[in-house]
């Protein structure tokens, strides 16, 4: 009992403590059995990439897709993220699952160059454990290489909350990918903890506005201050900015107002299989009206 409640309080971060509960007994086997069929999923093929198209507010354009993964599981059906990647990091196969997923969006993003735009970018979200594998520069030029994308059309993402680790690892990794072309994201901007020195030392392009400022904006609201706060710092970085989680034709208009880049959200579509992406981008007509 106390070794669970211990997983459970590391899990929590630093510098607190759990209580055992008979529910961590459920959530533990929960949590095994993920584990079981995640090994299964991958010599099964089960595990697959949706795509949600990033919009250039400006031209009204699709500038990019973002790939989502996805587990096509035999008995749950078709699980988020949410439900499998924590599992996949706390069992070590987040850097198998992670390289699979890699190669398959780059050989993705390569065909449709060819038969949408050459210069759609790919955005794919790397893991905390991914981010610290030594091996993580030659896996990216090894999926590059094999695929045929150029780098300029890769963007990978990570998290603010995933800067709290080893920075000088984290620069170093980050720099050694940047050199070679390919584009850097911080993801969920303004819900960690990263200081404005942090974020002048990483070599990013791309900074992400977390959906949860966004989904509370309206007519003079704070959220609105805290967007464009975010929005002036971006450019004072010389980052492009990208808001997530619009849904409403009132959030696309304030963040017109004021001059964001580029936006993704439900909006404009949810995230889509490969066939139906395809449909979608080759269709796409400009802004919802």
């Amino acid at each position: 009992n106390a070794d669970l409640a211990m997983y459970v309080a590391k899990g929590r971060g630093k510098g607190t403590y759990a209580v055992f509960e008979p529910e961590m007994y459920s959530s533990s086997l929960e949590s095994l059995s993920i584990s079981t069929d995640l090994r299964n999923a991958l010599e099964r093929d089960e595990l697959l990439l949706f795509y949600q198209p990033i919009v250039d507010l400006d031209s009204g354009d699709i500038s990019g897709l973002e790939a989502l993964a996805r587990w096509k599981h035999p008995v749950r059906g078709l699980l988020s993220p949410a439900e499998f990647i924590p599992v996949a990091e706390e069992s070590n196969l987040i850097i198998e699952i992670g390289k699979r997923l890699l190669f398959m969006a780059c050989a993705q993003a390569q065909e449709w160059r060819k038969t949408l735009s050459p210069k759609l970018q790919m955005s794919f979200n790397l893991s905390a454990k991914q981010l610290e594998d030594p091996n993580l520069v030659p896996i990216v030029t090894e999926a590059l290489a094999m695929t045929g994308l150029p780098p300029e059309n890769l963007i990978l993402e990570i998290t603010e909350s995933m800067l709290m680790g080893n920075v000088e690892a984290t620069v170093r990794q980050l720099t050694a990918l940047r050199k070679q072309g390919i584009g850097i994201a911080i993801d969920d901007f303004g819900t960690g903890h990263s200081s404005l020195g942090l974020l002048k030392r990483l070599p990013v392009d791309i900074m992400k506005i977390d959906r949860t400022f966004v989904h509370s904006m309206t007519e003079g609201s704070q959220d609105v201050a805290f967007v464009e706060a975010m929005l002036n710092l971006g450019d004072s970085l010389k980052l492009r900015t990208v808001a997530e989680g619009i849904e409403t034709h009132q959030q696309m208009r304030l963040l017109q107002e004021l001059a964001c880049p580029d936006v993704q959200g439900y909006l404009f579509a949810k995230p889509m299989a490969p066939s139906d992406t395809e449909t979608f981008v080759s269709t796409f007509d400009g802004l919802p009206e």
